[in-house]
Parts: structure tokens; sequence; C-alpha cells
């Protein structure tokens, strides 16, 4: 069983929770404590990539967008390093597809 990743955002107003064994990425919000948005990492993979896989998906890193002083965060970055894949997921609007950044495993993303 991996540990779950936590990453807080820049702007310490969220924190972001991906919980491996349900393939579910969290957005929380810290001063309510509550769940902003929930997003099932493998569904959005499929729904929006290119990318067909079967197995499970192996997420190593979570990466907020840097941010100007007195700003928001809106975007996060989720590896997924057995895909060579960077999903860029703007949060704020549910409305916006998520960014997939596809590149060989030799260069890293």
């Amino acid at each position: 069983m991996r540990p779950d990743i936590l990453a807080v955002s820049l702007c310490h107003k969220y924190i972001a929770r991906l919980k491996h064994e349900e393939n579910k990425l969290e957005i929380l919000n810290l001063p309510t404590s509550t769940i902003y948005r929930s997003y099932n990492i493998q569904t959005l993979t499929r729904l929006f990539s290119q990318i067909n896989h079967t197995s499970s998906y192996v997420v190593s890193q979570l990466q907020w967008e840097h941010i100007l002083p007195d700003s928001v965060s809106t975007k996060l970055a989720v590896v997924i390093d057995n895909l060579h894949i960077a999903m860029i997921i703007d949060f704020r609007n549910e409305d916006v597809e998520p960014i997939f950044i596809k590149q060989p495993r030799n260069e890293g993303i």
C-alpha cells in the first residue's frame, strides 16, 4: 500500500491529496477543511488524452503552479510516471479540459 501524496498550494488555501488506492485526487479547501474538487485520475486520463492504459497509474508527484504574491492558485500538475505524462488541471474552472504533456522517459518531465 502506497501512502497518499499531499501538496500545499503556494497561496496556502488548498491542499491536493492523491489517494493511490482509489486513483482519486482531492483538492481540499484549507479554511473550511472541505473537499473543493475531486477527480478520478484514471477516468480523466482516459476521457481527455489519447492514451489507453488499463493497469494502475503510478503518480509520483503533485506540483502546484507558481503564482505571484497575493494571488490564488488555480492549477495543479499530476505527474504519472508509468505513462510519462504530466496532466495539468485547472481546478477552479470545471469547463476546462486537462492539458497533457508527454515526454520520453529519458528526457523526464
